[in-house]
């Protein structure tokens, strides 16, 4: 039996090795521009089936609205033969192609994609010969339509058994590519890494040597507030949760893992709620932190706390995280920022997770903390930034990323669910918008006229300040 090293090795000389069928004539993917995902119709086990079916005149109102591309999301695994030859219902196709060629009409771009499957994500190996008959079929069907207007993406926000190993969904990729290449030569494709097509999952997605991929991101953070009262969230999200560009949160590239507490940001500083006894913020970072000369806190009143800086878990660990390497329980001062200094013997060193963690065995009043930072030589770095600031920050990250690697990125969907106030989500909406456009990413919103939508499919009208946050 091969080892995983062996495996992964590989894994490496294929993708390395695979070079596929494409001329000098086409260098670069296609430019999406300013998108809208025609979400809840094609995707659902049938049309209709989530109280949504796609409309051909909705094309022309987008373009209208200034938009320049759909993404058509569409579960074919619903319509597919559960053995082989797994032939998609012709029925099905006839209905995609009549919408394709609706938008294509309309002068919009179009993606293609593979949205929700019965169970690819959690049965891949059984599933891939399915999926990739589907894939041989959807390329053929389509290789005829204009390179330069349409896209195919491989397969919506990867994740389960499918996202465990990431060498798993990197093989699946470089056969999907093989197949759309035999008949798609110049075809742009859309890839994105596990994990729901995280940003911070990036890092896990090795591509093939083709110069026609773009690679897409999702983006609903925070995630209590873009998915507020959403039924389908377990346990569901409370509502009222507002969002204001200048509130100071928790800084882009940390995760808020606290427990029994509750923090809400504000333009004064971020509120702490300790709701039990030993309660605690924890904050990990996506990736490793170099251990700072210094931690300074500024809180409006006087609390003690147990600092801690833990580092990354080890495959060795067991569930729980590693001991720290430094912890010392600290006595702030009421408003003035306190410096904490760090053993001389640490910097160097390097840690993922920070905990304040009360020092009381019951709830305790809230408290606001104006300013949180890691101080090194000559500069410091702030755990808190505006909300807006946030965005940015998350959405520079798979910039980078696709500067480094030299790909195109693409948000591929963003969007705030009806349930929270207009207000926030037309502030929301416009600052990843323009942070998107800042960083020259292409960008399509989640989605047209269902529950996070921007259009009423009732009265055929947009609604006009969201439509503005996304089309100034």
């Amino acid at each position: 039996m091969k080892t995983p090293s062996v495996v992964l090795a590989s894994l490496a000389l294929l993708l390395a090795a695979f070079v596929p069928d494409v001329t000098a004539q086409v260098v670069s993917p296609i430019k999406l521009g300013r998108g809208v995902n025609f979400g809840n119709m094609l995707e659902a086990p049938h049309e209709g089936a989530w109280g949504l079916k796609a409309d051909v005149g909705w094309f022309k109102k987008v373009k209208e609205a200034g938009f320049d591309h759909v993404r058509l999301p569409i579960s074919w695994g619903y319509h597919t033969e559960k053995s082989p030859p797994f032939k998609i219902e012709e029925r099905f196709f006839s209905r995609v192609e009549t919408l394709a060629n609706a938008c294509l009409r309309a002068d919009l771009k179009l993606l293609i994609n593979c949205h929700h499957d019965p169970s690819l994500n959690e049965e891949p190996l059984a599933d891939r010969d399915r999926f990739l008959a589907m894939w041989h079929q959807i390329s053929e069907r389509f290789a005829d339509l204009p390179n330069e207007s349409v896209a195919f993406e491989l397969l919506n926000e990867p994740h389960g058994k499918l996202g465990q190993t990431p060498a798993t969904w990197d093989a699946m990729v470089v056969d999907a590519i093989r197949v759309v290449r035999r008949t798609n030569p110049h075809r742009t494709i859309v890839i994105g890494p596990v994990d729901y097509n995280a940003i911070g999952s990036l890092h896990k997605l090795t591509l093939p040597n083709d110069p026609l991929i773009v690679v897409t991101v999702h983006y609903y953070l925070p995630f209590d507030f873009t998915h507020q009262g959403a039924s389908w969230v377990s346990p569901m999200k409370p509502t009222g949760v507002a969002w204001v560009p200048k509130s100071l949160m928790i800084a882009g590239g940390w995760k808020n893992e606290s427990w029994n507490t509750k923090i809400e940001g504000s333009e004064s500083g971020l509120s702490v709620d300790y709701e039990a006894g030993w309660a605690g913020v924890k904050l990990r970072a996506s990736s490793d932190v170099n251990v700072p000369q210094a931690f300074v806190i500024h809180t409006d009143r006087s609390i003690k706390l147990r600092l801690a800086l833990v580092p990354a878990k080890r495959s060795s660990d067991d569930g729980d995280d590693p001991e720290p390497i430094f912890a010392k329980v600290i006595k702030t001062e009421a408003g003035k920022p306190i410096r904490v200094a760090l053993p001389q013997s640490l910097p160097g060193q390097s840690f993922t997770t920070i905990y304040l963690q009360s020092q009381s065995d019951q709830p305790t009043a809230p408290f606001r903390i104006a300013a949180l930072e890691l101080v090194y030589d000559g500069r410091s770095q702030s755990l808190l930034s505006t909300a807006a600031e946030a965005i940015h920050h998350d959405l520079s990250r798979a910039a980078n990323w696709g500067k480094q690697y030299k790909r195109r990125i693409y948000l591929g969907e963003f969007g705030a669910y009806q349930a929270g106030d207009l207000r926030s989500r037309v502030r929301w909406t416009a600052s990843v918008r323009e942070a998107a456009e800042s960083l020259d990413l292409d960008w399509c919103y989640w989605e047209l006229a269902a529950g996070f939508g921007i259009f009423d499919p009732q009265t055929e009208t947009f609604h006009k300040p969201l439509v503005e946050a996304l089309i100034p």
